[in-house]
């Protein structure tokens, strides 16, 4: 048989040789293409998530509720509610700390409201709005807990001042501080019936029928 010269490659292993090449080659290039169009992908789902984001905030007019008092009054309120009730039991004659069993229990409202709030948020959907005026072309929603409650979302908000109030310190502050969101969810309701009368003339039956405002019954509206 032929020898082949030193320093020399056979023909059928150089073309074994540059097809190994070749196809590593399509293997990087179809790789880096799989890479770029996943992150393609990824790119657009993240503008979607995005554009979902800025278009849920731009719906609820945030501008808008910003020249609300009401708003400002229930960040208010919160925010005092949020920094005082960890310090308040600690000021003479308001009942100290109640145990820690009974304190536990303040998880049960925090639950129930944050669930009663998010139910109400979700079943808003478009016509969600944390100021009193309704938005324009918002429909109106009286099903999900609309159907027994004018204003679960308040009630939700009520209920998590009371148990985080508990949380922190006693029952009796709890109950003091969740009286006092009751009265202020029980005005912004009025001041919000007000406007949803004046946009939606089928409120008046809505309201007949519900009666329930925030926790409190309302007397129905003049037929």
């Amino acid at each position: 048989a032929a020898q082949q010269a030193p320093g020399t490659i056979g023909h059928s292993t150089a073309a074994s040789l540059e097809w190994t090449v070749e196809r590593r080659q399509r293997t990087v290039t179809g790789g880096r293409r799989r890479l770029t169009t996943g992150q393609e992908a990824v790119a657009v789902c993240q503008a979607t998530v995005t554009e979902s984001r800025q278009g849920y905030l731009c719906s609820m007019d945030l501008r808008r509720a910003a020249r609300d008092p009401w708003v400002w009054g229930q960040l208010l309120l919160l925010l005092v509610v949020g920094l005082a009730a960890p310090l308040m039991a600690r000021w003479p004659g308001l009942g100290g700390l109640d145990p820690a069993g009974v304190r536990r229990l303040g998880w049960i409202p925090v639950a129930a409201g944050a669930a009663l709030a998010l139910w109400g948020a979700r079943a808003l959907g478009p016509s969600l709005t944390p100021g009193t005026e309704p938005l324009p072309g918002a429909p109106l929603v009286t099903a999900g807990p609309y159907a027994h409650l004018r204003h679960p979302i308040y009630l939700g908000l009520v209920l998590l001042v009371a148990g985080y109030t508990l949380l922190w310190s006693n029952w009796m502050l709890a109950l003091g501080l969740g009286l006092v969101a009751l009265g202020y969810f029980e005005a912004k309701a009025r001041a919000e019936e007000r406007w949803l009368v004046a946009r939606y003339p089928s409120y008046a039956d809505y309201m007949r029928r519900v009666r329930r405002r925030v926790l409190t019954l309302s007397p129905p509206p003049p037929a």
